[in-house]
C-alpha cells in the first residue's frame, strides 16, 4: 500500500507531538494534498528555493523541514515576496510541506537532545524554564578542558565556519555545559550557577555581557548550526518507518550568514 502525504504527518506527529508547540507555532502540513502517494521525501531546516528546487529534481513529493514556512497569516500570495515565491514553487511542482518546529524542540530525541548527542554530553538531563517547558539541556564535557579548546572542538563537530564566544578567561576550566538549540539568548538565566558554559545562538550583546558578568561562558554557534541536525535525524527517523519511501537530508541547506 503507498504511503502517503498524511502517512508522513502521522508519522511525524508520533515523535512531534503538535501539543508541545508554542502558543503562536504554526506546525504541521503547510502545503498539500494528504492523499497524494509520496515515494520520496527531501528533509531540511527551511523550505528555501534552492531545496524545493532540488527537492523537484529528485523527485520528491513531500518535504518535511524545521521551520515552518506559514508562521503568520497571509493576506496574499505572489511572486513579488519571498514566502509567496516559495509556496508558489510548492504547488506548481506539486510538493507537499510540512514542518515541525517547536514541537520537535520540546520532543524526546528532538532538536535540543540532537545537539546534546552531537555534542557528546554525558548525563544530560532536561531543564525546565520557568514555564515548565524543557527546551533547556545541561550536562557534563566527556572530562574537563579549557574553554577555548572545548570551542574549537564545538566549532569542528558542528562544522561550523565561524562561532562566537564570550572569552574573559579562555583558559578556564570546564566541565559541565548547558545549551538550547536556535535563538536561546531568553533562557541564559536559567542556567547562571548550574552550567559554565551555554551554547546556543542569535545572542545579542547585552545578554552575553549579563552573562559574562555572572561567570557564565557563552558559545553563539548560531540558529543554522544549532538546528541543521534535525535534517539527517528526520530522515533517518521516516526511512525508519517504511521502507515504500526514501528519505534523504537535503545538499543545498546553507546558513545564511557566512564570515567575510
Amino acid at each position: 500500500m503507498a504511503v502517503t502525504v498524511q502517512d508522513i504527518c502521522t508519522w511525524m506527529e508520533e515523535w512531534a507531538d503538535p501539543a508541545l508547540a508554542e502558543p503562536g507555532d504554526n506546525p504541521g502540513l503547510q502545503i498539500g494534498r494528504r492523499n497524494q502517494a509520496v515515494r520520496r521525501v527531501l528533509t531540511a531546516l527551511d523550505a528555501t528555493e534552492a531545496v524545493i528546487e532540488e527537492a523537484a529534481e529528485k523527485g520528491c513529493e513531500m518535504i518535511v523541514t524545521h521551520h515552518p514556512l506559514l508562521y503568520r497569516p497571509v493576506s496574499h500570495i505572489d511572486d513579488g515576496q519571498r514566502q509567496g515565491r516559495r509556496l508558489l514553487m510548492l504547488a506548481e511542482k506539486g510538493i507537499a510541506l510540512y514542518s515541525a518546529h517547536t514541537n520537535l524542540d520540546l520532543a524526546a530525541g528532538g532538536t535540543n537532545d540532537l545537539l546534546a548527542q552531537r555534542l557528546e554530553l554525558v548525563n544530560c538531563l532536561s531543564m525546565p524554564d520557568e514555564e515548565g517547558r524543557p527546551f533547556l539541556r545541561i550536562g557534563e564535557l566527556p572530562e574537563p578542558m579549557p574553554l577555548r579548546s572545548w570551542a574549537e572542538w564545538v566549532k569542528e563537530r558542528l562544522e561550523l565556519s565561524f562561532l562566537r564566544m564570550t572569552a574573559e578567561d579562555p583558559e578556564r576550566i570546564i566541565r559541565r555545559a548547558a545549551l538550547c538549540t536556535g535563538a536561546g539568548g531568553s533562557l541564559m538565566g536559567l542556567v547562571l550557577g548550574k552550567a559554565d558554559v551555554y551554547i546556543t545562538g542569535d545572542v545579542s550583546y547585552h545578554r552575553a555581557e549579563d552573562a559574562a558578568a555572572e561567570g557564565l561562558a557563552v558559545l553563539d554557534a548560531g540558529h543554522f548550526g544549532t538546528e541543521v541536525w534535525m535534517a539527517q535525524a528526520a530522515a533517518d527517523y521516516l526511512n525508519s518507518r517504511s521502507r515504500e519511501i526514501r528519505a534523504e537530508a537535503s545538499e543545498r541547506m546553507k546558513d545564511v550568514f557566512v564570515l567575510v
